[in-house]
């Protein structure tokens, strides 16, 4: 395993080496603060990648982060989860100026990307049971979305660049996403479909970007595990309703409620999803695929 951490630390830092190339090509200064000194000019001719829907606005990768990076160990293959460190851009993905954004960034108007701040950890405002919560989803859930976003881009250095943001996927080859991925798209129409009609069904689309038969990309859901390992990390752990109680306050509460109603309402979105996909079975689903913090359900292997 370490032989394979070496080597994709070794290849990571090959391609931050070439994006910075292609964003320093017409600058005098060759590093990271050229290219903020520069601005919009310079680095948007990072790449894109669609890692989101084409009528999204689109995202460029800046460099990418091999210290956070994890190689997944299996028999035949070994994926990895990768995170980069990547800025919006005020075109979507599928607009004409999409490469060729760096010649009329000067027409484009780019909203600044504000992550909101985390509620003040002092002693003066934190209970023992909000601090009990708090440690329990640590526990469960690791680092949150929102602290490694604020922990990573706060030492980037890009740090001058407005609208960055922190994204992740897993890495795989010899394995053949094709059919994970019309699955995906299918479940993002549907999502389209239930906002458009105002159905109260919940469904959390992400990417899956097949870039050959055997090779692939798969969106990181943030601050999700599955219900397996919920139970395996949650200490003393009963049931799925005591984790709710433990993590999200007692079930009067506001925190409880939405949490509830949201596990609710993904639980039908994906229910009404397995029927009109004639899924053969929801044991996947529950029991072993992520459930983000706020208790959506979200699947990506799909048996017809």
């Amino acid at each position: 395993m370490q032989r394979e951490k070496k080597r994709l630390r070794e290849e990571l830092e090959s391609v931050d080496s070439l994006i910075l190339d292609q964003m320093v090509k017409e600058l005098d200064h060759k590093a990271p603060e050229g290219v903020v000194e520069a601005g919009p000019s310079a680095y948007l001719r990072a790449p894109h990648i669609p890692l989101i829907r084409s009528g999204k606005p689109a995202v460029r990768i800046l460099r990418t982060l091999p210290d956070e990076c994890v190689v997944l160990s299996t028999k035949a293959r070994v994926p990895y989860m990768l995170y980069v460190e990547a800025v919006h851009c005020n075109v979507v993905n599928c607009d004409v100026n999409i490469f060729c954004e760096h010649l009329v960034s000067d027409q484009l108007i780019f909203p600044s990307r504000v992550i909101p701040p985390s509620p003040s950890k002092t002693p003066s405002n934190v209970d023992e049971a909000e601090k009990k919560r708090r440690a329990l989803i640590r526990t469960v859930f690791g680092e949150l979305r929102e602290d490694k976003e604020k922990r990573l881009l706060g030492t980037s250095p890009f740090a001058g660049i407005p609208n960055r943001s922190i994204y992740a996927f897993i890495v795989k080859a010899n394995d053949d996403l094709r059919q994970e991925q019309l699955a995906i798209q299918l479940i993002n129409a549907f999502d389209s479909i239930f906002e458009m009609e105002k159905v109260h069904a919940l469904l959390t689309p992400f990417t899956i970007i097949c870039l050959s038969s055997d090779a692939g990309l798969v969106e990181l859901i943030p601050d999700a595990v599955s219900i397996h390992t919920v139970k395996k990390r949650t200490p003393d752990f009963r049931s799925l309703r005591d984790f709710f109680e433990r993590a999200f306050g007692p079930v009067t509460s506001s925190r409880f409620v939405a949490a509830q109603k949201r596990f609710i309402q993904s639980l039908a979105g994906y229910s009404l999803v397995q029927y009109f996909m004639q899924v053969r079975s929801l044991d996947s689903l529950i029991e072993n695929y992520p459930t983000p913090l706020w208790a959506f359900l979200t699947f990506a292997c799909f048996r017809f």
